[in-house]
């Protein structure tokens, strides 16, 4: 493997689930906002969105990949901008807003290199994500949703159930039926308890504690809840989601009240 091949399976691993579940629960354990979670639901509504996006489009990827589906616009780099590009965008740090470009611009760059998409297909998923983020950020900082955070998120469910009805007139990527299962999950978990700054008064030892329990549990489940789920329908394969997705702020409030009957 050459250096260029190092390089660029270096950038796509930041566009693949264990990159952003690992940010995700990082930064919403060490990081004392809701940012991370806001990120959750725009990553996940996102890669709905990309999949009904390319449907209405239908522009075939590369018949040389050997892989079937549509290129433009290109959803990794769609669900990348929406994702990373939230945390660029309300995170006021300087190494935040080094890093954050370089994320992206490699990702562009490695996915055009290995031949997934064109520089078209990476700049309409990079502008289409831009206007999400625009938007969300406008309609969270409204007067009603301010007060209730989460809303935004299931006011994203009600627009990405009529995409969900277009694309069963054609093939759906099993992905956004994940992508669906762990957007309810985590709004659920979120709505009912979504205690986030309970985090913030854990010292750096109940942090780090928290982060191996919540990684080791997203290993867990889908390493091995969710081969229990393929032999389901494409509807219910992965609905184990629904458990990953709700498991971050359930198990927020579940460990902060241990802590706070046992300590």
């Amino acid at each position: 493997m050459t250096f260029i091949d190092t390089l660029q399976n270096f950038f796509l691993f930041f566009g693949h689930q264990p990159a952003y579940a690992l940010v995700i629960i990082l930064g919403s354990i060490f990081y004392k906002d809701k940012t991370f979670w806001h990120a959750f639901v725009l990553l996940f509504f996102t890669m709905i969105f990309s999949a009904t996006l390319k449907n209405i489009f239908q522009i075939p990827l590369n018949p040389a990949l050997g892989i079937e589906g549509y290129a433009f616009p290109s959803g990794h780099m769609q669900a990348a901008v929406a994702f990373y590009g939230w945390i660029f965008y309300t995170i006021k740090n300087r190494t935040v807003r080094i890093l954050i470009p370089c994320i992206l611009l490699g990702q562009g760059w490695a996915m055009i290199h290995a031949g997934f998409h064109s520089l078209t297909d990476e700049l309409a998923g990079f502008t289409v994500s831009v206007m999400l983020i625009l938007a969300y950020g406008y309609f969270k900082n409204r007067e009603l949703l301010k007060k209730y955070p989460f809303a935004m998120g299931w006011i994203l469910v009600g627009v990405a159930i009529p995409m969900l009805v277009f694309l069963r007139t054609d093939v759906m990527p099993t992905h956004v039926w994940g992508s669906f299962y762990g957007l309810i999950g985590f709004l659920l978990g979120w709505t009912l308890y979504g205690k986030k700054e309970l985090l913030d008064d854990l010292n750096i030892r109940w942090k780090v504690i928290f982060s191996l329990l919540t990684i080791g549990f997203f290993v867990l489940v889908s390493t091995f809840v969710h081969e229990g789920f393929k032999s389901l329908s494409d509807e219910l394969c992965q609905s184990y989601k629904l458990i990953l997705g709700a498991f971050l702020p359930i198990g927020t409030w579940g460990f902060t009240r241990f802590l706070g009957k046992t300590y």
